[in-house]
């Protein structure tokens, strides 16, 4: 909206119509928003499902691919008027399950077994003890194949723009919504039953307008809050009140995590899904709290897969940050209410 407002001819295209279709409001603000188009994509989640229960090794997704949201965004483009900024939102589902990579990018699952099964399986009520070594490899190796598909696609989109010559003054910020566990912490699926970094940790890419920019990684943690104040200094607009982020080289406020608990979880999957929390990085030290007392705490630098809770031994640095913790979030939660 704010975009639109200094003249931006806004759109978006969306590969995940089931949750970013347009009567859940998120297509305000956009001059185009392109979520599912025509009936046929409204019945193939339940074709592709139907169709995998007998012939498990069906690849077809029952979303959009990146390559077809790709072309749909090109298309739009082509036809956009000259002499106005455009800004795109481009929602991609890969990696995702069903675990299946196509053609060509299953080199790596290619005659694994485990297809039968996890074609179609509810991930979210599995452990992974229920899971033989051969199907977790394959979910790993799909989900590679994946990773390679959506590169792929990143790619053409890039040489597309570059090809149109917009690629040069372009903001582009790649980034996700959630990570994947694949086995680690004894969790299969992104509905976590812990904050623990496969879930938390996911690609943040930003290619700034104008050539010759200094390429490179920062230390410091940043978070999606952080996208959109991004976006608008790029485009020298006003960061609206009570926005939580700021521009990514500017990053100074702590960075957190918070995870509700949704009742339709618990009802489903039962009381393992029953907990709130929060979650706290300072320094190498990563902190998790839960609504049931839990804390957790971690040295990333030195334990990078959590596998030692630091809690016990260090309770006074564990209390600190639990403190620090609370204050952050109070913190966000007064600005987003324009109280600070």
């Amino acid at each position: 909206e704010a975009l639109r407002d200094r003249g931006y001819r806004t759109a978006a295209f969306a590969a995940n119509f089931s949750y970013l279709y347009r009567s859940f409001g998120v297509a305000q603000g956009f001059g185009h928003y392109d979520d599912a188009p025509g009936l046929l994509f409204h019945v193939r989640p339940h074709v592709v499902h139907f169709a995998q229960q007998f012939a498990p090794g069906f690849c077809l997704k029952p979303f959009r691919s990146a390559h077809e949201i790709n072309a749909a965004a090109l298309s739009w483009l082509d036809r956009a008027p000259a002499g106005r900024p455009v800004f795109l939102f481009l929602n991609y589902m890969e990696p995702h399950e069903p675990w299946l990579a196509p053609a060509p990018y299953d080199r790596w699952s290619r005659g694994l077994t485990g297809a039968a099964r996890l074609a179609h399986a509810n991930l979210y009520t599995h452990a992974v003890r229920d899971f033989t070594d051969a199907e977790r490899a394959f979910i790993a190796a799909n989900y590679d194949g994946q990773l390679l598909q959506m590169d792929a696609a990143l790619g053409e989109l890039l040489a597309a723009l570059r090809a149109r010559g917009r690629y040069e003054t372009a903001l582009v910020v790649v980034t996700a919504d959630h990570g994947e566990c694949l086995g680690e912490h004894g969790q299969v699926g992104h509905i976590g039953r812990m904050l623990y970094e496969p879930l938390l940790h996911v690609p943040l890419i930003v290619k700034f307008p104008g050539a010759g920019r200094p390429r490179g990684r920062t230390d410091r943690p940043v978070q999606l809050i952080d996208v959109l104040p991004t976006a608008l200094a790029a485009a020298g607009a006003q960061v609206p009140a009570g926005v939580q982020g700021e521009p990514l080289l500017d990053v100074t406020h702590a960075s957190v995590a918070e995870e509700d608990i949704n009742p339709w979880l618990v009802a489903q999957y039962g009381g393992a899904y029953d907990r709130a929390m929060r979650v706290l990085y300072e320094g190498s030290y990563k902190l998790i709290t839960t609504s049931r007392g839990e804390r957790l705490l971690f040295d990333l630098a030195r334990d990078p897969d959590e596998t030692e809770d630091l809690a016990a031994r260090d309770p006074a640095r564990t209390e600190a940050l639990a403190r620090r913790l609370d204050s952050a979030m109070s913190g966000m939660l007064l600005a987003a209410a324009g109280k600070n």
